[in-house]
């Protein structure tokens, strides 16, 4: 909104003088490139990177921050800025670095601070894939992975593995070499039973989450207490 006024100004022993004054008011306001950045599939220990954009659609600069206190765990979002001031009419780039760390859905949420403004929820996912294989030699006995592989059966016959990325067994069987002609026709079927693979990759996938979590909480905690 524009003002425009006169300002009097009076001079001991002197005339008068009138200042036209012109003045202009404007709201703070502001707006995202986006509010979610999707990163697909990226293997779990590598990293992705995706940009932003904060906009100043006002006439006033205001400075923001991004907060990541409701990320679940250190090390999987990094800002390329943290804080910074965004000029009237001008867009101020934000790239965020994404590691998943785990193969499995990430879906993480961070807040973007504007001005006076409540903080915007910014969605940040991808799905951390990760390699494997097919042997054709039996398992060592295991208790604790036989527990793994009916878990992780009975969750897949009631439909429960929501992971993004699951193990095909029929593209694996695909890209399998013909089985020798000796080999015991027992053997044979456990290779080329396709929910049986699809359990056992389940299994290894859930294992894996757990060692590296559990891997990623002592590092975590060895650092707290270097830090106290």
């Amino acid at each position: 909104m524009l003002y425009n006024g006169i300002a009097v100004c009076s001079v001991d022993g002197g005339p008068d003088y009138e200042v036209p004054i012109i003045g202009e008011s404007s709201f703070v306001d502001f707006k995202l490139s986006t509010h979610e950045l999707d990163y697909g599939e990226i293997p779990y220990n590598e990293s992705s990177s995706k940009e932003f954009f904060i906009e100043n659609i006002g006439k006033v600069p205001f400075e923001f921050s991004i907060n990541l206190s409701t990320v679940s765990r250190p090390g999987i979002i990094e800002c390329s800025q943290m804080s910074g001031k965004v000029i009237a009419g001008e867009r101020f780039k934000v790239i965020i670095k994404f590691f998943p760390g785990v193969p499995d859905n990430i879906d993480e949420m961070l807040l973007v601070e504007c001005g006076h403004f409540p903080a915007v929820r910014f969605k940040v996912k991808a799905v951390g894939i990760y390699p494997g294989c097919l042997l054709s030699f039996p398992r060592a006995s295991d208790d604790d992975y036989s527990k793994r592989l009916d878990s992780a059966k009975s969750r897949l016959e009631r439909g429960e593995v929501s992971y993004a990325a699951p193990f095909s067994s029929q593209e694996a069987i695909k890209l399998m070499p013909a089985l020798p002609a000796k080999m015991q026709e027992k053997e044979k079927a456990m290779i080329k039973d396709p929910f049986a693979m699809e359990v056992e990759a389940e299994a290894d996938r859930e294992l894996l989450c757990e060692k590296i979590v559990t891997k990623l909480e002592q590092a975590s905690q060895a650092q707290a207490m270097m830090q106290t």
